[in-house]
């Protein structure tokens, strides 16, 4: 007997799918010289510029040495810098840098290519409720802290 949708445990479907997913991210990835973790810390600056090492850590739900090392990685490459934070000597914002921006936005084209192969089979709602889904549970979860607190507390 063939197991149904429902029957697969969420922790399975999601583990697989994030173990594909990656692996096929990991390979676009690999022509610049990077990774999905070097690639996602890129997202976040930017989609969330001008911030410092610290906040960025917290938002991705890393260790702040981790991350200074992933930073470091990443302004060697070129792909961002750091910029002295005003009315702070101690603090540094992160920017990419233009290349960054534009190793970023050619890498978005081919993972976009990439995430249709992964959701071809669901229709724009289907897809729109799973990607709010999957980060409301990424948030709950505490792998992502956008700062909002629950407005039922």
């Amino acid at each position: 007997m063939k197991p149904s949708s429902p029957d697969l445990p969420l922790g399975f479907l999601i583990n697989t799918i994030g173990r594909l997913l990656s692996a096929r991210a990991h390979s676009i990835f690999a022509k610049s010289g990077l990774d999905p973790v070097l690639v996602g810390v890129m997202w976040m600056i930017h989609l969330m510029p001008g911030r410092t090492q610290k906040e960025y850590a917290k938002l991705q739900s890393r260790d702040v040495s981790t991350y200074g090392r992933i930073v470091d990685k990443l302004e060697a490459a070129g792909m961002l810098r750091r910029r002295p934070l005003p009315g702070d000597r101690r603090a540094w914002s992160l920017e990419l840098t233009d290349d960054g921006a534009r190793v970023l936005a050619e890498l978005h084209r081919e993972t976009e290519a990439l995430e249709r192969q992964f959701t071809h089979p669901l229709d724009r709602c289907a897809e729109a409720a799973m990607r709010e889904g999957l980060a409301q549970m990424l948030i709950a979860l505490g792998g992502l802290d956008l700062g909002n607190e629950d407005e039922n507390t």
